[in-house]
């Protein structure tokens, strides 16, 4: 099917038998066509490419994901999923086609913590980590990586890695997944983990949003404690730094969480002691 956008929204609204009555009877206002608010979804983090949607659709359920999906699947819309715009070069965007806005999709919803050998949180895939973590933290609970922005989704980074300062010990974000609810490319909702709809689990895990969107994520969590202690070590041999490195990430030297390291040309970890 040949893709088309939407090139004159006032007119792709103006009667209520447009094309566009039946996600407007599902969405309501949500799908936006007001100019001001496309525009707002035009470019991502990367600030490099800029393309002007023809419409948001502002998604709060699965079902409503998936409706959108169908839409543009029938009618030969490009469709693009966004959670904080955070890629680098477009991929949260699209010209003339609709962005289906995850950010609404939030909800926590449940928390499970009574068997350290199966603690997780099911949440919304629209969820920021910070939200998370200000949930479970409390709790005394923390997901495994954490990637040093705090505002991107669960959905989000799962679609692209996750890396962390945990990541040695731990892997990715998305290897952190339990189980995902996803919407396919023919608007299907399907349930996936390692054990259920294993190909579509993997596939979904780090592609962009490209198989699949992911609209439900249940990732690990693990204990933590209520303070941390941090050590910043000044290395002028690299060979000395790697050499300590492999003994920080031993699996049997479990004292030890997480490990960034930079090369810098002036010490700007040097701080005086005593």
């Amino acid at each position: 099917m040949t893709e088309t956008t939407i090139a004159s929204p006032d007119a792709a609204v103006a009667s209520a038998d447009s094309v566009f009555a039946p996600l407007r009877a599902t969405l309501g206002d949500r799908l936006v066509f007001d100019e001001a608010v496309r525009a707002e979804f035009r470019s991502d983090f990367g600030r490099i490419v800029h393309r002007l949607p023809g419409a948001v659709a502002r998604c709060e359920t699965t079902e409503e994901v998936a409706a959108v999906v169908r839409f543009c699947r029938e009618h030969g819309v490009p469709v693009v999923a966004r959670g904080q715009g955070h890629t680098q070069t477009g991929q949260s965007t699209t010209e003339g086609g609709i962005i289906i806005d995850t950010a609404y999709m939030k909800t926590i919803h449940h928390i499970e913590q009574a068997d350290d050998a199966n603690l997780y949180a099911d949440c919304g895939g629209g969820l920021p980590w910070k939200d998370l973590v200000n949930a479970v933290v409390p709790l005394g609970l923390i997901p495994p990586v954490l990637t040093n922005n705090l505002n991107v989704t669960l959905a989000g980074t799962t679609s692209v890695a996750g890396l962390g300062v945990a990541s040695y010990r731990y892997g990715t974000q998305a290897d952190n997944a339990i189980e995902l609810e996803v919407v396919t490319g023919t608007g299907d909702i399907v349930v996936c983990s390692r054990e259920e709809n294993r190909e579509l689990f993997d596939a979904v895990r780090c592609t962009f949003s490209q198989m699949g969107i992911i609209t439900r994520v249940k990732t690990k969590l693990r204990r933590c404690k209520p303070k941390v202690r941090m050590y910043h070590l000044l290395y002028d041999d690299l060979g000395d730094f790697m050499e300590d490195a492999a003994k920080i990430m031993d699996p049997a030297d479990t004292r030890f969480h997480t490990l960034e390291s930079r090369c810098a040309p002036c010490p700007i970890f040097m701080k005086r002691i005593g």
